[in-house]
């Protein structure tokens, strides 16, 4: 089976319009399917008041900006309609376990990407899954100001994760 692209939903707004963030991480997943068009792509995100109040989910738009960008869209497994970064995980899991890919590729952001492994960790619990799985991080484009709040929000969130004993909601 080919190797599958994870890539973690992000915002958008209301008409749709992608966040930096979300723009961030399409762009890195995208680098990673020229390099090798055997890749499959799993786009998540759903509904959240936080980050996508539209009516489309957000891995529709997803799917969307990559064929722009020229994926094939036979490329694409159906959406996860997830609403955080946990709810990924727990929904790609059964996916990838049964489609059992030579290499999984989760993209997320450089901010975002030390909570999201610890998080993969917690829900796999499974080493097969875990040996051929590799993070592959999105350079933020997001102003300085903004960066610094995302990591100090990443920062509090791995303090909660610890602080709970790893304990996931």
């Amino acid at each position: 089976m080919k190797s599958i692209i994870l890539i973690l939903g992000a915002p958008n707004d209301a008409n749709g319009n992608l966040s930096t963030t979300a723009i961030d991480r399409l762009n890195a997943a995208y680098e990673l399917y020229q390099k090798d068009k055997k890749l499959s792509f799993l786009c998540s995100g759903g509904f959240g008041e936080h980050f996508n109040t539209s009516h489309l989910p957000h891995a529709h738009y997803a799917k969307e900006y990559l064929i722009k960008k020229g994926a094939c869209g036979n490329d694409f497994l159906p959406h996860l309609i997830t609403s955080n970064t946990v709810d990924d995980f727990r929904k790609a899991i059964p996916i990838l376990t049964e489609i059992d890919p030579e290499v999984i590729y989760v993209v997320t952001s450089d901010f975002h990407v030390a909570r999201a492994k610890m998080i993969f960790n917690i829900v796999t619990q499974n080493k097969e899954i875990n040996k051929k799985t590799v993070f592959i991080y999105a350079q933020s484009s997001h102003a300085s100001g903004e960066l610094k709040r995302l990591e100090e929000h990443e920062n509090k969130a791995i303090k909660v994760l610890i602080n709970n004993n790893f304990t996931l909601y």
